[in-house]
C-alpha cells in the first residue's frame, strides 16, 4: 500500500513540475452582423486572397496563468479572414469578388488585400469550475485603385470575450466565439475608414472612364508578392524589435549577364510572415 502511495505521489510530483499542455482547436466562424451605419459605394472590388493568405495558419501559446496546465491554439485563420473580410465589404460595395492573383487592369473599381498579422488567445478563470475565452486579432488591409495605394495599415480588434463556460469543449467553443468576433470587429475598423478615405469615395463618385483609367503600375507584377503556405508558432510580442527585409528580384541594370530572381519577392514574404510570427516583431515595425 506505502509503495502504491509513493508512487501516486511520485506522478503527482512530476506532474506539478513538468506540467501538461492541452492544444484548443479553434473553429472559428465569421460573426458579421449587418451594419446600419455602412454607407454602400456603387462600385465593384476585388477581394486579393492569395492561396497563401487563404491557408494561413495560427499555433501558438494561449495566455493562462494558472499552471501546470498549459494550452496551445489551432486556428485556420487564413479561410476566417477571407469569409469575413468578404462578408464585411459587401455591405460597403456594391459588388464584391474574391480572386486570387492581382486582376487586370480595369477589371474592378478597387483591390483590397487583407492579411492576416496577429492573433492573441487567451482564457480567464470566472469560477471554480468556468471560465471564459478572450481573444484580440490584428489585421493588416490595403485598398487600391489602378496600381494606387489609397489606405494601408494596420487594424486591431481590442479584447473580444467569448460566453462562460465549464470544460475543455466549452472553453473551445468561447475562444471560438471571441475569435470570430474579433476578425469582425478589426475588418469593420479597417472598411469604416477605407469606404470614408476622401479618395475612396471621391473615385467611387467618378463616372466609370474616370474611375477605371489605365493603372500607372501593372496589375499582373513580373515578381510574385506571396509566399507559400507557411506555418509559424505566434511568438510572444516584442515591441521593440525591428526587422528590415531586402528582396532583390530585378538585376536588369547591373548587366545583362545577371538573371532576375523571381521569387525574390516571394521570399521576403515569407520573411516578413516569420518576423511578425515567430519572432513576435510587430508588423509595423517590419
Amino acid at each position: 500500500m506505502m509503495r502504491i502511495l509513493r508512487g501516486v505521489l511520485c506522478c503527482l510530483t512530476v506532474m506539478m513540475v513538468t506540467g501538461c499542455s492541452r492544444n484548443l482547436i479553434i473553429e472559428a466562424e465569421p460573426r458579421v452582423s449587418f451594419l446600419p451605419g455602412a454607407t454602400k459605394l456603387p462600385s465593384r472590388a476585388a477581394l486579393l486572397i492569395p492561396p497563401a493568405v487563404a491557408a494561413g495558419h495560427y499555433f501558438g501559446p494561449v495566455e493562462w496563468h494558472e499552471p501546470p496546465i498549459a494550452y496551445t491554439a489551432d486556428c485556420d485563420v487564413g479561410k476566417v479572414l477571407a469569409e469575413t473580410s468578404r462578408q464585411i465589404f459587401l455591405q460597403y460595395f456594391s459588388e464584391v469578388e474574391v480572386v486570387t492573383s492581382p486582376p487586370e487592369d480595369n477589371a474592378f473599381d478597387f483591390v483590397v488585400e487583407p492579411r492576416f498579422v496577429a492573433l492573441a488567445p487567451k482564457m480567464v478563470r470566472a469560477g471554480m469550475a468556468s471560465g471564459y475565452g478572450v481573444a484580440s486579432v490584428t489585421v493588416h488591409v490595403a485598398i487600391r485603385q489602378g496600381g494606387k495605394t489609397l489606405v494601408e495599415r494596420d487594424y486591431s480588434s481590442g479584447e473580444k470575450r467569448g460566453t462562460e463556460s465549464s470544460g475543455i469543449e466549452g472553453l473551445e467553443d468561447s475562444l471560438k466565439t471571441a475569435t470570430g468576433e474579433a476578425f469582425a470587429a478589426a475588418m469593420v475598423a479597417a472598411a469604416t475608414e477605407m469606404a470614408q478615405a476622401p479618395g475612396v469615395r471621391q473615385l467611387a463618385a467618378a463616372p466609370p472612364a474616370a474611375r477605371l483609367a489605365p493603372a500607372a503600375v501593372p496589375a499582373q507584377p513580373r515578381f510574385p508578392g506571396w509566399s507559400l503556405s507557411l506555418r509559424f508558432a505566434q511568438a510572444v510580442e516584442r515591441p521593440d524589435d525591428v526587422a528590415v527585409i531586402i528582396g532583390n528580384a530585378s538585376y536588369g541594370k547591373q548587366g545583362k549577364d545577371i538573371p532576375d530572381v523571381k521569387p525574390a519577392y516571394a521570399d521576403a514574404e515569407g520573411m516578413r510572415l516569420y518576423a511578425t510570427q515567430a519572432l513576435g516583431i510587430r508588423a509595423s515595425c517590419v
